[in-house]
């Protein structure tokens, strides 16, 4: 198993936030504490894993980069 499959089984750390996009049921969550951005298909297929970088996503800090993901969902 790797480091993505592990981070995105289910259910939700308690450590973690989640969203699922409306537009095509992806799941998107983001773990402060490991400080890990990932998105699966709603059929579980990764997307991406990843350490969050303020330097390219360009927000204050990674979690204001999976707020402003969350947000743009709603």
């Amino acid at each position: 198993m790797t480091f993505a499959d592990h981070f995105m089984q289910s259910p939700c750390p308690l450590s973690a936030r989640q969203f699922v996009r409306s537009r095509n049921g992806d799941i998107v969550r983001y773990d402060e504490s490991e400080d890990v951005f990932a998105i699966v298909t709603k059929d579980r297929f990764i997307k991406t894993c990843y350490r969050p970088d303020p330097a390219f996503h360009l927000e204050p800090t990674n979690l204001d980069d999976y707020l402003r993901e969350e947000e743009a969902n709603q």
